[in-house]
């Protein structure tokens, strides 16, 4: 049950500080028309279908809130369906009720989540890197300078997997059952899937399949490697690689990207 606790904290805690909860009312307003119903039944089922995924896998690693992502369009398409519903059905003074509060709620909803931009700018992630353009010309380097059918290893897959065409074993486990056992576990002990002892499994599990590269974002060093050090600190899981002589001693350094 682990999860699925870990699951509905991660909903009540997005829906509290995104101010999500404004629109449910008009959300939860069916439509008169029959054909609009079906519309508005398949939405919901669109809804519960990704609010089941996030209780059933628990929470995500990242501060952001991406598995809540795909929620977006499907409720904000039911909640200006109820808006327009009542609006429509109603006298003149109910109508002007409606729309007042709908822009409350929406202004509401502006404000929540520009302050959570805002603090999300303030606070470097060094996750950041995988949205700049220096995964995609990796992939193209990678593709020219490795051997065809080449194993890689990284911590951002998606680019690199697309434009070097080459299998990537990805460290936090998005994709291999392996290491995302080993970083749920440690998850479970610890509070973190980088934990000294997980980390060390994980680059251990990678190691054993011989990848012929390893990609590592934010090295700054080899001083011991804190993820609450501050900014420029090397992330456990990467600072692990460092610390194992059979890294050290089979693969070299090759390139870095700034």
């Amino acid at each position: 049950m682990a999860p699925v606790a870990d699951g509905a904290y991660y909903l009540l805690r997005f829906f509290i500080k995104s101010a999500f909860l404004a629109l449910l009312p008009f959300a939860l307003v069916p439509p008169g028309d029959r054909r609009k119903l079906r519309i508005w039944l398949y939405l919901w089922f669109l809804v519960f279908v990704q609010l089941f995924f996030i209780v059933y896998v628990g929470t995500d690693v990242l501060r952001f809130d991406r598995f809540m992502l795909p929620l977006f369009p499907f409720y904000f398409a039911l909640a200006l369906s109820g808006m327009l519903g009542l609006h429509e059905a109603r006298a003149p003074a109910v109508r002007k009720a409606v729309s007042r509060v709908a822009i409350a709620c929406c202004v509401l909803l502006m404000l929540t989540n520009a302050g959570q931009m805002a603090l999300a700018g303030s606070k470097p992630c060094a996750h950041d890197w995988m949205h700049g353009g220096s995964l995609r010309a990796l992939g193209s380097l990678m593709k020219s300078a490795l051997p065809p059918g080449s194993l890689v290893a990284s911590n951002e897959i998606g680019a690199l997997a697309y434009y070097s065409g080459f299998d990537v074993i990805d460290m936090l486990g998005l994709t291999d059952r392996t290491v995302s056992r080993i970083r749920y576990a440690s998850y479970r002990r610890d509070g973190t899937g980088s934990s000294p002892e997980g980390a060390a499994r994980v680059r251990d599990y990678i190691l054993s399949r011989d990848p012929e590269a390893v990609i590592l974002p934010s090295y700054v060093g080899l001083a011991e490697a804190d993820a609450n050090a501050g900014e420029g600190a090397m992330h456990p899981l990467w600072a692990a690689f460092f610390e194992s002589e059979r890294f050290r001693t089979a693969y070299a350094r090759v390139l870095s990207i700034a």
